[in-house]
C-alpha cells in the first residue's frame, strides 16, 4: 500500500485547507508528490462571474489561481513536489479523470467544508467520486472547534480498523496491509456475523470466524504490525461505527462493493453507511483498485462452482417433491447468477410453500459463506434451504396452476 504520489481536493474551505496537515503526516509514511486540484464547477458559481461569451471570466479565474498557489505554497515548504491544477466543470469527474491521468495512489478529500466538499452529507459530489474512482479515496474527517477546525487524528495509521468478511476484496486489501511498509502500527480485525436463530450454528460460525482471523493476525504480525481481532454479532455497518468508536481507532480502511461499471456505480450498503456517519477518517478501496485480471477469472470460476452446487440443492429438493421434469436455465451475468427452475406437481399446499419461500429467503451471511457451502448437503431439507438462503441474495418461490417455480438470485461478492 502506496501513496507517494496523491490528489488533493480543495475547495478552498478552511477544512479542506487543513488537508495540508494531513499531505504532512503522510510524508512521514512516503508521500512525495501532490497533484493539487480545485474545480470551478460551473453550475454552481454565481452568474456574475461569467463573461459576455458565457465563459468564467478572467479575475474569478485570477482570483482562484491565487488561492491554489497559496495552498502549493504551503505544500512545498513541507518538501512536496507540487503540480496545481485549475479545471472547470463537474467536480466529481475532474478529480476523478484527474487522478487516472496523472496515475495517482490516493484521492484526499475532506468530508465536511463548503461549497461541493460538504455534499458528502447529501451524498453529491464526494460519493461520486467514491463511486467511480478507480484508486482509494481518503475521506479526512474534521472536529469543529471554536477557533480553528482540527483533524480528528494526527498520526492517521496509528490504529487503523479494517472490517473483515473474507471475501476477495477484504483479502486484497490485507495483501495491501501486508505490503505497507510498516506505515500501519496497530491493526484491528474485525469480522461481523449477521444474527442467525439457530444459537448453535451461531457458536461454530463464531469459532470458525475467529480461527480465520487468528490466521490473518499471524501473518500480519510477521510484518511487524501489532494486531488485534474481535468478532461480533449484529449489524455490520452499526458494529463497525461502534467499535470504531469504542477502541478509539485512527482510521477505517473498507473496501466498496461490486464490480463493473454499473456495479462500481453503487456503493455497498455498509460502506455507503459508515461513510457517511462515521467520526472517524475512512479510506475507502473501490474493487477495481483490488482486483486484478486474474482475480476476477478466479471469481468467476467460483461464481460456475456456486452455481452448480445450487442446481443440485434445487434438483435435490424438486424430486424430494416428487418432480421428476425439471426445466433449468441459469444466467451468468458480470456480477450476478440467476438460476430459474419449474417443475409441475399438484396440490403442493400453501404451508409448505410458506416454508420455501422463508427458508430461501433467509439473510445472506457473507462473511462466513465458505463454512455454509461445506455444510450443504450435511443436513436436513429444510436447514438445507435456508443455507442456500445464507449464501444467495433472494428467491422467489411461484405456483400456479400446478407449476412450482423458484428463482434464486446470487451476488458476486
Amino acid at each position: 500500500m502506496k501513496h507517494e504520489k496523491i490528489l488533493l481536493a480543495t475547495d478552498f474551505s478552511k477544512q479542506a485547507n487543513n488537508l495540508i496537515e494531513t499531505a504532512k503526516r503522510l510524508k512521514e509514511t512516503g508521500l512525495k508528490k501532490v497533484i493539487l486540484v480545485h474545480v470551478i464547477n460551473t453550475e454552481r458559481i454565481k452568474f456574475e462571474f461569467f463573461d459576455t461569451s458565457n465563459s468564467i471570466n478572467q479575475d474569478y479565474k485570477e482570483r482562484e489561481k491565487k488561492l491554489l498557489l497559496k495552498e502549493k505554497e504551503r505544500l512545498e515548504s513541507l518538501g512536496l513536489d507540487v503540480e496545481p491544477l485549475i479545471l472547470v466543470g463537474s467536480p466529481a469527474e475532474k478529480i476523478v479523470e484527474t487522478a487516472e491521468a496523472k496515475e495517482v495512489d490516493l484521492i484526499l478529500i475532506a468530508s465536511h467544508g463548503k461549497g461541493y466538499i460538504k455534499e458528502l452529507l447529501l451524498g453529491s459530489t464526494t460519493l461520486k467520486v467514491i463511486r467511480v474512482s478507480k484508486v482509494p479515496v481518503l475521506l479526512e474527517n474534521y472536529k469543529e472547534n471554536k477557533k480553528e477546525v482540527e483533524t480528528s487524528y494526527n498520526n492517521k495509521f496509528n490504529k487503523v480498523l479494517i472490517p473483515i468478511d473474507f471475501s476477495e476484496l477484504s483479502k486484497q486489501l490485507i495483501g495491501r496491509i501486508k505490503d505497507s511498509n510498516k506505515a500501519i502500527k496497530n491493526l484491528l480485525l474485525l469480522s461481523i456475523i449477521e444474527r442467525s436463530n439457530n444459537q448453535g450454528k451461531l457458536e461454530k460460525m463464531k469459532l470458525s470466524t475467529k480461527d480465520k482471523l487468528k490466521k490473518l493476525k499471524t501473518q500480519l504480525e510477521k510484518n511487524g504490525i501489532n494486531v488485534e481481532i474481535k468478532v461480533k454479532v449484529g449489524k455490520p455497518a452499526k458494529g463497525i461505527l461502534e467499535t470504531a468508536q469504542k477502541e478509539d481507532v485512527s482510521l477505517i480502511m473498507m473496501p466498496t462493493r461490486g464490480m463493473g461499471k454499473i456495479k462500481e456505480f453503487m456503493i455497498g450498503s455498509t460502506a455507503n453507511s459508515v461513510i457517511r456517519n462515521s467520526e472517524r477518517e475512512v479510506m475507502i478501496f473501490p474493487s477495481r483498485s483490488l482486483l486484478t485480471s486474474e482475480i476476477k477469472q478466479k471469481r468467476q470460476d467460483k461464481a460456475l462452482k456456486k452455481s452448480t452446487k445450487l442446481v443440485s440443492e434445487l434438483m435435490s429438493l424438486y424430486f424430494e417433491l416428487g418432480i421428476k421434469q425439471v426445466k433449468i436455465n441459469v444466467e451468468h451475468k458480470s456480477a450476478k447468477v440467476i438460476i430459474s427452475t419449474q417443475g409441475k406437481v399438484a396440490d403442493l399446499s400453501f404451508d409448505k410453500l410458506e416454508e420455501l419461500d422463508s427458508s430461501l429467503n433467509v439473510s445472506r451471511v457473507t462473511q462466513v459463506e465458505e463454512y455454509y457451502w461445506e455444510l450443504v448437503g450435511e443436513s436436513s431439507s429444510s436447514t438445507e434451504l435456508s443455507l442456500i438462503g445464507m449464501i444467495t441474495d433472494k428467491a422467489e418461490v411461484e405456483y400456479e396452476d400446478d407449476i412450482l417455480q423458484i428463482k434464486i438470485h446470487m451476488e458476486d461478492k
